[in-house]
């Protein structure tokens, strides 16, 4: 009980152990004099490292009982991220927020941090940006340019991929494709009520 309750910190615990670096989104790369700002967190050990990607809504804090429990038993290097726009990470309004520019950051954070290869374990939607990262691997390989960071292997964890392997509650379905649905969809996803206070969009974010 004990080593359990020694796990648990909290999210500004978990943010205040890691670093916000410059993030260019436009030419994809880590810059210190850039404004917009993204999270990481690092772990230190040898062999490969494992990049863990971020689920919603907790983004890399919902990670925080692994490294507990990874720090106790395992030495190899970890890299922990929040996506823009979740977790400790910058949250503009403005900002082409996507699937690509997602991958786009994780492959800047690689490259600055002098990742050769990797294993990646990801969570909810970080499994479609981990597809996204094995295509353009795939893609470099075929085209003969194959000096990126190599993924060695990749653990994917509720990401719903198979449409055939998950399913909804029999109500959802009919009520968002009603009239209903239709006006309060783009309503709930506007509000700030969906939103933990640590996720909220921030106001440093604004002149981003």
């Amino acid at each position: 009980m004990t080593h359990r309750a020694s796990a648990l910190i909290s999210a500004q615990e978990w943010f205040s152990a890691g670093e916000r670096v410059g993030y260019d989104a436009e030419r994809p790369g880590i810059n210190p004099r850039s404004p917009l700002r993204a999270f990481i967190r690092r772990a230190a050990g040898t062999g490969v490292t494992r990049t863990f990607l971020p689920g919603w809504p907790d983004g890399s804090y919902g990670w925080a009982k692994v490294e507990a429990f990874l720090s106790s038993r395992f030495h190899f290097p970890r890299i922990y991220l929040d996506y823009i726009g979740h977790g400790d990470s910058d949250k503009p309004r403005d900002y082409p927020y996507s699937t690509f520019e997602r991958a786009d950051l994780v492959e800047a954070l690689w490259h600055a941090e002098g990742i050769a290869q990797t294993v990646v374990v990801a969570f909810d939607y970080s499994c479609i940006v981990s597809l996204e990262l094995l295509a353009r691997r795939i893609d470099r390989e075929r085209a003969g340019n194959d000096q990126r960071t190599r993924i060695t292997a990749c653990l994917l964890a509720n990401g719903g991929i198979f449409a055939d392997g998950h399913t909804h509650a029999w109500y959802t379905t009919p009520l968002l494709t009603s009239p209903l649905g239709a006006a309060i969809t783009p309503i709930g996803q506007r509000s700030w009520r969906m939103f933990a206070p640590f996720l909220r969009p921030s106001s440093r974010a604004d002149t981003h």
